[in-house]
């Protein structure tokens, strides 16, 4: 195993660790700073498809964000995690309207059916992006199995971290194919990391 990936390894633990025991209360009033911070900004006013994910328990919490863009009448899309016939992990995008319409899916996570249709690029588009933590040059750690990495390749809308400020780091460990974000949204405000290229 490579030493990128020995030491993510090794950071993914100490950071679901560290996750598992941050503050109820203080983890409230942080989501609901992101939330602000995010609804204010001209890529989520401008954006025309927005791709997000339902939260799980730790992370930043995203439902009012889906529903705020619902709201907006924006198209929203979320993540269908499936394998490909030849077992290789995959993820999808599919268009919803009502988060009563998700169903549970592969990890126990909420997800569209796979009959909802497929993410299209239409106009302006913005991607939430999931990450146990991101670093000041848009680097983030996710959760081993590589799904945004791939989906991300070839998306070419703006990429959008979301995490508290005690996970944003200065460095991370970079492996080949990781994608970058963008910005990085926390509760004190916004990194847009586009003016630093």
């Amino acid at each position: 195993m490579q030493y990128w990936a020995v030491k993510k390894k090794e950071l993914r633990h100490e950071l679901k660790e560290y996750r598992s025991n941050f503050p109820e209360e203080k983890k409230s009033h942080y989501d609901r700073a992101i939330f602000d911070n995010l609804v204010r900004t001209l890529t989520f006013r401008h954006t025309d498809s927005f791709l997000a994910y339902y939260s799980i328990e730790g992370e930043v919490y995203t439902i009012n964000i889906i529903e705020a863009a619902l709201e907006q009448g924006k198209r929203v899309y979320l993540p269908r995690c499936t394998k490909s016939q030849t077992g290789t992990d995959i993820m999808f995008f599919h268009k919803v309207n009502n988060l009563s319409e998700l169903v549970e899916g592969m990890y126990g996570i909420h997800e569209p059916p796979e009959k909802f249709p497929l993410f299209e690029p239409k106009g302006h588009c913005a991607c939430i992006v999931p990450g146990l933590a991101f670093d000041i040059t848009g680097n983030r750690i996710g959760y081993g199995k590589g799904y945004y990495d791939r989906f991300l390749r070839d998306f070419c809308g703006t990429k959008i971290g979301l995490c508290y400020s005690d996970f944003l780091l200065d460095s991370l460990p970079v492996g080949r194919y990781d994608t970058k974000v963008d910005m990085v949204i926390t509760e004190k405000g916004i990194v847009n990391l586009n003016a630093k290229k």
